[in-house]
């Protein structure tokens, strides 16, 4: 599984196949029905919806974290549940609130969580990163802004 992930993944990332994901809740609630979509390397996606749409429980099936009842996720043509411990070398979770300080700009947050993931990464390239997040994400303007709950 190793050589075909690594001879496949892009540098800008890898392509996340999602089938027919189905998750019904407790109450017989269906939060997923049927769900399948495509990103391709280096896509940014949002996924939006009210409270209880099933947003967590989606991302959740696609990090491997709660499967869902039915349907597949496949990084780069590899089947995550099958590889799920070799896959979460290349991928990442932040859950949605719990990690963002609400009193820090925008920047410390980044700085704050890219220095717990990359943490051998020198003080200058840190930064240049940051500002190029930053940018990519239209959101230098707002760097030294609180962050939103």
């Amino acid at each position: 599984m190793t050589g075909t992930h690594a001879s496949t993944t892009s540098d800008r990332g890898m392509r996340i196949d999602v089938r027919d994901l189905s998750e019904t809740v407790g109450d017989g609630h269906c939060v997923l029905d049927a769900v399948s979509f495509t990103i391709e390397p280096g896509e940014l996606v949002a996924v939006v919806g009210g409270s209880g749409a099933g947003k967590t429980t989606l991302l959740e099936a696609i990090a491997g974290i709660r499967p869902a009842d039915s349907g597949t996720v496949a990084f780069d043509g590899v089947d995550a549940a099958a590889h799920l411990a070799e896959l979460r070398r290349s991928m990442g979770y932040v859950p949605q609130d719990d990690i963002i300080h609400a009193e820090l700009p925008l920047v410390a947050t980044l700085r704050y969580a890219a220095q717990l993931r990359l943490a051998s990464t020198p003080p200058e390239q840190l930064t240049a990163l940051l500002d190029d997040v930053l940018a990519c994400l239209d959101l230098s303007a707002r760097a030294t802004s609180k962050s939103a709950r």
